[in-house]
């Protein structure tokens, strides 16, 4: 570990020789996950489209704006939002995955909605038209419903 010659554990192993160091077993776990997530090139892309979906509906207040009104008409009060991947957290993974899955058809509606809006500049309406592609819509719609299943039994 790189903490053993640095940081906390350096100076804990400075005042006192006798503590054990334990690797992190949440950490590890996390490592392998990581490794093999990026083994599976279906994996890659799929979880590249979650990543550009966030980025798209992000990238201004009023885009956000138009997801989350899409998403509260449809549901009463609680409603899952898109979620940043993080590289150390795989839990927010889950998170995203269970968002698009359960906000579909509200996400799609925001980016139709987008897409038809003329005062939308261009390029956000074009970024919106690309994230609509059916093919690509729906084989990871196919891939959320999976993974909201095989996360949930986790």
């Amino acid at each position: 570990m790189r903490s053993k010659n640095k940081g906390m554990q350096a100076l804990i192993f400075e005042k006192n020789p006798l503590p054990v160091s334990v690797p992190c077993c949440g950490h590890s776990l996390n490592l392998v996950g990581k490794a093999a997530a990026n083994a599976c090139t279906s994996a890659v892309q799929f979880f590249d489209f979650v990543q550009n979906l966030y980025k798209f509906f992000t990238v201004s207040t009023e885009i956000y704006r138009i997801l989350t009104e899409k998403l509260s008409e449809k549901r009463n009060k609680q409603f899952y939002v898109l979620k940043r991947l993080s590289d150390t957290r795989w839990s927010c993974r889950a998170e995203a995955t269970k968002a698009i899955a359960d906000g579909y058809s509200e996400i799609k509606e925001a980016l139709t909605s987008i897409s038809c809006d003329k005062e939308q500049k261009e390029i956000v309406r074009i970024a919106s038209n690309a994230s609509l592609g059916e093919d690509e819509l729906s084989r990871n719609r196919s891939i959320c419903h999976l993974l909201k299943r095989h996360f949930g039994a986790i």
